[in-house]
């Protein structure tokens, strides 16, 4: 038993470790005051951070990516909510063949799907732009709202919704006043998710933008020749962002459990 125990805690400690390391080592890289990092350091400074705001480069990568996720994530809610919704409340005859065909793109690697949508764009004259890499986030994301959201709609009670329509409520009415205060934690849950997706998606973004500029690409971008030791600054300031989204998206979870204990 203390053996398994052991066993356990020096897992999870190098499990942490594993994963924390190379966070700091690169949160201690962004302090370096120098030109080229390395150890011992001379100096500590936050002139990195500084650049990595103002480099216009940077910026406008941060900008598209930030309008290209936040797009991206409110379509694919939609049409997540729309499918599950069809699924749940229309009678379709094999409705797990439906699920596989909306789920496609999640079980396809992005290499794949990628080149694919490459080909398809090219013929259609749609590429080189920033719309065809929210098309295509869209198409990656979709399914994983889709999941999130059809699983909180096989939890709902259809008895309280048929109720209300019998009544006389206008559907408008069911969905603002009934469906979505019993879907909004779910909704909230797949758009950050779908967010954080689209924001970190390189390989499609970069098959399909073209020069169209975005923070992964830009970073790819910045990885060539020598480095440049913004990329650490950027690196931290992404991870801190992310990590509050991720905290953010786990605190709407409990707080959805806690509320589904207590009905």
């Amino acid at each position: 038993m203390k053996l398994g125990r052991l066993f356990s805690i020096a897992y999870i400690f190098i499990s942490i470790t594993f994963f924390f390391l190379p966070i700091a080592g690169m949160f201690l890289f962004s302090l370096f005051g120098g030109e080229v990092p390395h150890f011992p350091f001379n100096s500590y400074s936050g002139r990195w951070y500084s650049e990595a705001i103002t480099n216009n480069d940077i910026t406008t990568g941060a900008m598209n990516s930030l309008l290209i996720g936040l797009t991206s994530a409110t379509l694919s809610v939609f049409f997540g909510l729309t499918s599950s919704f069809l699924l749940h409340r229309v009678r379709i005859k094999r409705p797990s063949i439906y699920i596989l065909i909306v789920s496609l793109p999640i079980l396809v690697p992005a290499l794949l799907v990628g080149l694919g949508m490459l080909i398809l764009f090219r013929q259609i004259g749609l590429y080189n732009n920033i719309y065809a890499i929210i098309i295509a986030h869209v198409c990656l994301c979709s399914p994983l709202a889709f999941v999130i959201l059809y699983m909180s709609f096989s939890r709902l009670d259809k008895n309280v919704e048929s109720a209300a329509l019998n009544l006389g409520a206008p559907i408008y009415s069911v969905f603002m006043r009934i469906l979505f205060p019993q879907l909004k934690y779910s909704m909230l849950s797949s758009f950050l998710l779908c967010f954080l997706l689209s924001i970190n998606e390189f390989i499609v973004t970069w098959f399909l933008g073209g020069f169209v500029k975005t923070l992964p690409t830009e970073i790819y971008g910045m990885l060539g020749g020598r480095i440049n030791p913004a990329i650490y600054s950027i690196g931290v300031l992404f991870f801190i962002v992310t990590s509050g989204l991720l905290v953010f998206l786990q605190y709407s979870i409990l707080k959805k459990q806690s509320l589904m204990r207590k009905l």
